[in-house]
């Protein structure tokens, strides 16, 4: 019996995305401008979009602060805007990252109003 569900570990990858992934992963990891750099994976269902950002998560963590972030059920902008914000502190003091938690309120005070 075949099992459709996205995969997250490189082990089960039957249908060898890791290459595709570690491309990802490089274009990431070495995108060094000052803009930021948004990614899209464009597919029909069932193809393994999934699976692709779960190995390319995997790879991610490790180095790099990944924060899941699904605006698709909010009800309004102060209710993105107060989510999206929870969510980068809660990833930021969950990981030890006092560091880039500094950098991070330095940076947003030029936001303040």
């Amino acid at each position: 019996m075949y099992n459709d569900s996205p995969i997250k570990d490189p082990e089960k990858d039957c249908l060898n995305r890791m290459d595709f992934v570690y491309q990802l992963y490089q274009m990431i990891t070495n995108y060094n401008y000052s803009d930021s750099l948004t990614i899209g994976l464009e597919s029909k269902w069932g193809d393994g979009k999934t699976s692709i950002i779960n190995l390319l998560l995997n790879l991610l963590n490790e180095n790099i602060i990944v924060i899941k972030f699904n605006p698709w059920n909010l009800s309004d902008d102060l209710d993105l805007y107060d989510k999206f914000f929870n969510e980068l502190l809660f990833a930021l003091e969950s990981n030890n990252h006092e560091n880039k938690l500094n950098q991070l309120k330095i940076s947003l005070k030029k936001y303040q109003h």
